[in-house]
């Protein structure tokens, strides 16, 4: 299970980084790709996570209470991130003129970070117990 850890930490760590990159471009060519960039390794971050969550849920190492939680944070951090998708493709469509728009998305992107982290912060500790071969 270490082996799923770390990788994890390292891609909320990228996460961070490239969602501060994202919000400082300028070129909107720029903006767009980091910004995707950023919800990708966002999603990655989740699904991967999520399934380490399963995988220890279905050996009964975390309560369906644990599950439900990281479910419930998910669900946060999917509805950020399918807001932010749908802000990009309207910047994108608007051809990046739209300086309200490019600033929606720039804070939805934000948003999506924070979910995420806020999602790793509770699912990150269930994995590492696991991993140190500790009942949660």
């Amino acid at each position: 299970m270490r082996q799923r850890v770390t990788p994890l930490i390292v891609i909320a760590v990228a996460t961070i980084f490239l969602v501060g990159c994202a919000v400082l471009q300028t070129n909107t060519k720029s903006f767009v790709k980091t910004s995707y960039q950023t919800l990708f390794i966002g999603m990655e971050t989740y699904n991967s996570t999520l399934q380490a969550l399963a995988d220890l849920h279905s050996r009964k190492l975390i309560t369906d209470e644990q599950r439900d939680k990281a479910i419930e944070l998910g669900a946060v951090y999917m509805k950020a991130h399918n807001t932010a998708v749908e802000l990009l493709r309207q910047y994108v469509v608007a051809e990046g003129d739209d300086a309200k728009l490019k600033a929606l998305a720039s804070a939805a992107v934000l948003a999506v970070t924070e979910g995420i982290n806020e999602f790793s912060k509770y699912a990150i500790p269930l994995l590492l117990k696991d991993s140190e071969g500790k009942d949660s």
